[in-house]
């Protein structure tokens, strides 16, 4: 089978199973690499073992989350040769992705310093400075994604409730959640909407939809920053503040309230950096070094 039919014929499986077309390219390339990586070692797909897998897994400078996808993807090849009838086992079935304890570390931005962004942006008199101010000011103040922030519509905002529909990952309404607005996003989405009651949100200067490149290149633009690291704030300093765990968790729109203990583990290091950095006992805090 030659690589452009199996990319076409994986692409319209994916297209089935999801609707993120960002998630469908990230898949699609990760299945072309997988296969160039096949053709520079010069090896047959068909007599491809679980080794070999592991081999191009252990290649890669993938961290474990990375890993687990590109081995979905390669197992969904394997699938597409199993029924064409040119194999009849799957090798990717037999490899496991051997847990490690994560440990993230986040270089978060202080409330002052996501402050100071937002004023920076501000000084600018321009609609696109307005529109970029709007898209920090959602990520942080409202935990939108880079997703959410491009599919945001008009529609979706219910000014005098001050509440708006993210959409977020996944298919459906099951996916989606109602979040409230701060009252200076409510100020800045009257204005740069004065003349517009229905489309997308966000504009890029052409007056298209938002990309996601695009909106990354502005977070980067104006802070340097991923624009997914304003969401990390956002549940951060909630849980600083003592918001319930519970409520972040929707707010962010976790299925799994496992997924928000990453932060009460960076509150947990702040916490200790603190008392460090300013209980007079510090040094009993502090582990010996010797």
């Amino acid at each position: 089978m030659e690589t452009l039919e199996l990319l076409k014929q994986l692409e319209r499986i994916l297209q089935c199973q999801l609707n993120r077309q960002t998630t469908i390219k990230r898949k699609l390339y990760q299945a072309d690499t997988f296969l160039q990586w096949l053709c520079e070692a010069e090896k047959d797909i068909c007599s491809i073992t679980p080794s070999d897998i592991y081999r191009y897994l252990e290649s890669k400078p993938f961290c474990r989350a990375v890993q687990v996808q590109n081995l979905q993807v390669i197992r969904t090849i394997f699938d597409i040769f199993i029924e064409k009838e040119l194999i009849f086992e799957n090798p990717a079935s037999q490899v496991r992705i051997k847990h490690e304890p994560i440990t993230r570390s986040y270089d978060l931005p202080t409330f002052e310093e996501i402050k100071a962004i937002t004023e920076k942006i501000m000084k600018i008199e321009s609609h696109l400075a307005l529109r970029d101010f709007l898209m920090v000011e959602l990520a942080y103040g409202s935990s939108a994604r880079v997703g959410e922030l491009i599919a945001l519509n008009i529609e979706d905002i219910r000014l005098d409730d001050k509440m708006i529909l993210l959409k977020g990952k996944g298919r459906g309404a099951a996916k989606e959640r109602t979040v409230p607005i701060t009252d200076i996003a409510i100020r800045y989405i009257r204005e740069y909407c004065r003349d517009r009651i229905s489309g997308p949100l966000f504009l890029s200067y052409r007056g298209k939809r938002m990309t996601a490149s695009a909106i990354y290149q502005r977070f980067k633009y104006w802070s340097g920053r991923n624009p997914h690291i304003f969401r990390h704030c956002f549940a951060t300093h909630l849980l600083s503040n003592g918001c319930p765990t519970d409520l972040i968790s929707k707010m962010l729109g976790h299925e799994r309230s496992s997924s928000t203990t990453v932060y009460t583990h960076i509150c947990d290091s702040d916490l200790q950096n603190r008392i460090n950095n300013s209980h007079p006992r510090k040094i009993s805090f502090i582990a010996d070094k010797n």
